[in-house]
């Protein structure tokens, strides 16, 4: 009888950790931590002000420009149309492409 509960506590130890969502590392993304040290992306037609400066190299006005750019022409096609937002360059869209999505 003891064989048969311990059996059963082990499977459903196994399935309640099979059930959990996976994440970078297997550590779960913290909701105070900027979006650069979670496994999301951040959307670059949907994200914030707020949202856009917690990226790494992102400060207030390069994030105010990403909006007013989404709000002037529409939302971006791709990451690499962040390279047409004043102020953003090649490099700086090389290190962001792992923290966004579009």
């Amino acid at each position: 009888m003891k064989k048969l509960l311990m059996n059963g506590l082990m499977m459903s130890l196994a399935l309640f950790i099979a059930a959990q969502p996976a994440t970078a590392a297997g550590a779960k993304p913290a909701a105070n931590k900027p979006y650069a040290e979670q496994a999301v992306r951040l959307n670059l037609n949907t994200a914030s002000v707020e949202q856009l400066t917690q990226l790494k190299g992102i400060g207030k006005a390069k994030a105010e420009a990403i909006v007013e750019y989404r709000n002037t022409i529409g939302q971006f096609q791709t990451v690499e149309q962040l390279e047409d937002v004043k102020g953003i360059g090649k490099k700086m869209v090389e290190k962001l492409k792992s923290q966004v999505t579009v």
